[in-house]
C-alpha cells in the first residue's frame, strides 16, 4: 500500500498530511497535522523575519517523529505565497534545509491553481466552474470549461492580507468590497460567466460549516456543499458588525478562524459580484490532493 506525504507551508498554517488509497482506489487521508503558524504575520518589509524562520524550522522538526513512523513512498514539501513572496526566500530555503534536511519546493501561483484544478477534476463531477483557492497570502482563480483548465490567475493577497487591511484601518467595509471587486475585475474571462464558484481551502470550509449549522444540516464530507449567493449576502450582513469575541461564538466557526471569516466572506462576495455566480460550492479536495493525484493518475 503506497503512502504519500505532503508538507504544505502556507501563509496561515503548516500541514503534514499522509495519504493512501483505499480498497476502492479512492484517496484516503490517514494522518493530518496542522500547526497555525501564521507565517504571513512575520513578513516585514517583504522579509520573513528570524522569528518566522525559527517558527517554520521548529514546526518542520516537530513533524520528524511522525514521518519516521511511516515508510513513505514519496514526501513533497511545498511552500506557497508566504515563501514565494519573501524577499529573502533563498536564505529561508537554505536555513530550512540545513537544519531539517527538508527541501521546500516553492510553488508559483500558476502551479497552485493547476494542482487545485487536478483535485477538482479527479474528485468531482462538475466540469464548468470558476475554481477559487483562497489562502492566507494569495488567491488563485481558475476557469474550468468542459473539464479543461482554460485560464488561471494568482492574486497576491488572501484572507490574512485582507485582515491586515482592516486592522490597519486602511479601508472601511464598503471600501474593502469595492477594492476587491476592482482587483478581480482585472481578469476579463471570469466576468459575467454565471458559473458557480468552486471554492477550495479552509476559508470556504468555514463558510460551509457555518451554513450547515444555519440550516441545521450535517456537513456532507463526501460531496460538494452548495451555498446560494443570497445566503452568503445574508451571512455578510449578519457578521459584518460583530466584534472578534462575538465572531468566536458563531455556530460552526472554528475559534482559530474567527478573525478571518469577515475577510473570507467579503472575498467570496466580491467574486460573486464579478462573475454573477448564483452559488458557491465548497470542494473538500485541494492543492495537496492535486499533488497526489498527479502521481497516481497523470
Amino acid at each position: 500500500m503506497a503512502l504519500y506525504g505532503i508538507i504544505d507551508v502556507g501563509s496561515n498554517s503548516i500541514k503534514l498530511v499522509v495519504y493512501t488509497e483505499d480498497k476502492h482506489k479512492a484517496l484516503k487521508k490517514i494522518e493530518n497535522i496542522k500547526v497555525q503558524a501564521h507565517l504571513c504575520d512575520h513578513l516585514e518589509a517583504g522579509y520573513l523575519t528570524a522569528t518566522g524562520i525559527e517558527k517554520l524550522i521548529h514546526t518542520l522538526l516537530s513533524f520528524q517523529s511522525v514521518l519516521q513512523a511511516y515508510h513513505l513512498d514519496s514526501l513533497i514539501c511545498v511552500g506557497t505565497a508566504v515563501i514565494r513572496q519573501a524577499v529573502n526566500r533563498e536564505q529561508v530555503l537554505q536555513d530550512v534545509f540545513k537544519q531539517t534536511g527538508i527541501r521546500i519546493k516553492v510553488m508559483t501561483g500558476k502551479e497552485e491553481a493547476y494542482y487545485g484544478y487536478l483535485a477538482v477534476i479527479h474528485s468531482s463531477s462538475i466540469r464548468n466552474a470558476i475554481i477559487v483557492d483562497a489562502g492566507g497570502g494569495s488567491t488563485e482563480v481558475s476557469l474550468m470549461k468542459n473539464g479543461q483548465l482554460a485560464d488561471t490567475y494568482s492574486f497576491p493577497f488572501g484572507v490574512r492580507t485582507i485582515l491586515k487591511w482592516i486592522i490597519d484601518g486602511q479601508m472601511t467595509p464598503l471600501q474593502l468590497r469595492l477594492h476587491l471587486i476592482k482587483q478581480f475585475s482585472c481578469i476579463s474571462w471570469i466576468q459575467d460567466t454565471g458559473l458557480p464558484l468552486f471554492c477550495l481551502g479552509g476559508s470556504a470550509h468555514q463558510v460551509a460549516r457555518i451554513m450547515s449549522h444555519h440550516r441545521n444540516e450535517k456537513l456532507n464530507r463526501t460531496h460538494e456543499y452548495e451555498i446560494q449567493a443570497a445566503e452568503l449576502f445574508d451571512l455578510s450582513e449578519e457578521i459584518s458588525q460583530l466584534k472578534e469575541e462575538e465572531l468566536t461564538q458563531i455556530p460552526g466557526l472554528s475559534k482559530k478562524r474567527a478573525d478571518t471569516i469577515i475577510p473570507a466572506v467579503e472575498l467570496f462576495i466580491s467574486l460573486i459580484k464579478i462573475t454573477q455566480s448564483s452559488s458557491l460550492i465548497h470542494g473538500r479536495r485541494g492543492m495537496r490532493e492535486g499533488l497526489v493525484f498527479e502521481r497516481l493518475y497523470e
